[in-house]
């Protein structure tokens, strides 16, 4: 059975946490992971960051990994500020999903990704981000952003080397 690329969509709930909201909320240093997580969302909602769903990620690239000989596919962190920001889910059998919290990503990240960690980062200083690997030469990753103790969101992909897709889909 093919396994179709994942393909981004705009994120649907809206948490009713504005940006009036979560600007209060960090003033008054109320924060938690569930809070951030759904703050999150709103924020990627507002500034028209699409996601994608994890599943399909997964199986996505549990495809591609068996494909290219590799047994699991794991999320690494992007930057060393990152290590330790990932909740170690494994979601999808024993191996499929982990969070490797012990490297950093050693691939060249096209520019339009970091663009997007920069929009994030600058609202959730405190967020981690992660790419997914799986040992293969040209992996076509994936971007996650997330924070300890919750899952995490899909946000980007790229084809290596750098792309940036452009169909969206509600």
């Amino acid at each position: 059975m093919a396994v179709k690329e994942p393909k981004p969509k705009k994120v649907k709930a809206d948490s009713g946490l504005s940006k009036e909201y979560r600007t209060l909320a960090r003033k008054l240093e109320i924060s938690s992971p569930v809070y951030n997580l759904e703050a999150l969302r709103a924020f990627l909602r507002e500034a028209n960051i699409l996601i994608y769903d994890y599943e399909e990620v997964i199986k996505y690239l549990a495809k591609k990994a068996t494909e290219t000989r590799f047994q699991f596919v794991v999320w690494v962190p992007l930057r060393k500020r990152d290590v330790g920001k990932g909740n170690g889910r494994m979601p999808f059998g024993q191996y499929h999903g982990r969070v490797e919290n012990g490297t950093i990503y050693r691939h060249a990240v096209p520019i339009s990704v970091l663009q997007t960690v920069e929009r994030i980062s600058d609202e959730f200083p405190e967020a981690g981000f992660f790419v997914s690997d799986y040992s293969a030469v040209k992996p076509d990753p994936f971007l996650a952003v997330g924070f300890r103790g919750v899952d995490i969101l899909v946000v980007d992909f790229w084809a290596e080397p750098g792309f940036k897709p452009t169909k969206i889909e509600d």
